[in-house]
């Protein structure tokens, strides 16, 4: 049996050399601020959506980051996420509405520290890092 794999969008921002993550309500991780695409919706669309509906922010232009593919964070062992990642900048500071709990700036090694992480943030924070973006 293949395994399981959800197609996301999230965006990439980075301030003071540290990534903005979020934590959804009902979950104990950080991760990306972005989410699913709703059927007719580009990568674009769906990550301007969803920055909107969890920031309040509407985002500029976005530049292509990297795609990523790891174990999806409460999801039963062998469901995978794939996450095309993007840069944008926000037009003003985040808020957590919506589904979102808490907004949240990282270094890698900060949110390594974290009792729950997301295994896919935890790898894009790493390669973040690697690419001297965040500390």
């Amino acid at each position: 049996m293949d395994d399981k794999v959800i197609n996301t969008v999230a965006l990439i921002h980075v301030q003071d050399r540290k990534a903005l993550l979020v934590r959804p309500r009902q979950k104990l991780a950080f991760y990306l601020p972005g989410g699913k695409l709703d059927q007719g919706e580009n990568d674009e669309a769906a990550l301007r959506r969803e920055i909107r509906e969890e920031l309040g922010c509407s985002v500029g232009s976005l530049h292509g980051y990297d795609t990523f593919e790891d174990q999806a964070y409460g999801e039963p062992e062998g469901t995978r996420v794939w996450i095309a990642c993007y840069f944008g900048e926000l037009d003003r500071q985040p808020a957590p509405m919506g589904e979102i709990a808490e907004v949240a700036w990282f270094s890698h090694e900060e949110y390594a520290a974290m009792p729950n992480t997301a295994p896919a943030a935890l790898r894009i924070l790493l390669d973040l890092r690697g690419r001297a973006l965040i500390t």
